[in-house]
């Protein structure tokens, strides 16, 4: 293998290749790997900040392990 490196835009799931690539041989297998800016880093959700801003109730009988209980193998 052997590496071709550009920039692009996604638009809709798609990726458009720059001109000089839409030459590679038909069904030429690849490795594509998306390296993103870290602007787009505020997309990602952290599961500790999602679940303060949406909060799980629990129903009032339900019955939770003891420390015991759960270090038991």
């Amino acid at each position: 293998m052997y590496a071709i490196e550009f920039e692009t835009t996604i638009n809709n799931g798609t990726l458009q290749l720059p001109e000089q690539f839409r030459q590679l041989p038909i069904n030429s297998k690849a490795k594509i790997i998306i390296m993103l800016d870290d602007d787009n880093q505020s997309q990602k959700t952290d599961f500790i900040e999602m679940l303060a801003n949406n909060p799980k109730h629990v129903e009032h009988d339900t019955e939770f392990l003891s420390r015991e209980q759960a270090n038991e193998r």
